[in-house]
């Protein structure tokens, strides 16, 4: 329902790549940020990269890295508001947790709920990763010249389009919303009662 009230505004003036939330030393930004200068030098895309609540010491570590690089950063938003610029988007940035397994943060979920392209750079290599692939509702890239590449695809579908086209499988996205989750659980409480 939360996503459900949400405005459809998938048609901005910039090709807008978000990623919603802190960063961590697990997280490598650098790949991603290396991919993107080379997106922005061979496109000159209409682009932006937001970052929304990201902490300070980071967003220093981001602007220095390329003056190049089309950024706007956002304080810490309400949630409801961090959904609506993740809806508008073209495409969500998440970064796999290198050494960790088995950890599915509520971001990815919160992505798959407004349906937008997902690019996972780098992959987890583990359950994210199975997560984009079983629900087909983004992209991996573990090298910055497929971080250009995938974006490049992506920037061509949205100047034709003036959107990008989501092919997330919905019913298989539904298998992890609340009631969905919920279900299963009541499911296999029952057969232990």
């Amino acid at each position: 329902s939360v996503f459900d009230a949400l405005p459809d505004e998938t048609d901005t003036a910039k090709f807008e790549i978000t990623y919603a939330g802190n960063l961590s030393p697990e997280m490598n930004v650098n790949l991603f940020l290396k991919g993107a200068v080379l997106f922005f030098e061979k496109c000159k895309p209409n682009a932006v990269i937001n970052f929304i609540g990201t902490n300070e010491g980071y967003k220093k570590k981001i602007e220095a890295f390329d003056k190049t690089l089309n950024l706007c950063f956002f304080d810490w938003l309400p949630y409801d508001q961090t959904l609506v610029i993740c809806k508008r988007s073209a495409v969500l940035l998440y970064m796999g947790w290198k050494g960790y397994t088995g950890i599915l943060s509520g971001k990815i979920f919160d992505y798959l709920g407004v349906k937008r392209p997902i690019l996972l750079a780098p992959s987890d290599n583990d359950v994210i990763e199975q997560l984009l692939t079983f629900t087909q509702a983004g992209f991996v890239a573990n090298e910055p010249h497929e971080v250009a590449k995938k974006l490049e695809g992506l920037y061509i579908n949205w100047v034709k389009n003036d959107t990008v086209e989501y092919k997330g499988i919905d019913m298989k996205v539904k298998e992890f919303t609340r009631e969905s989750q919920a279900k299963k659980l009541e499911e296999f409480i029952n057969t232990i009662i």
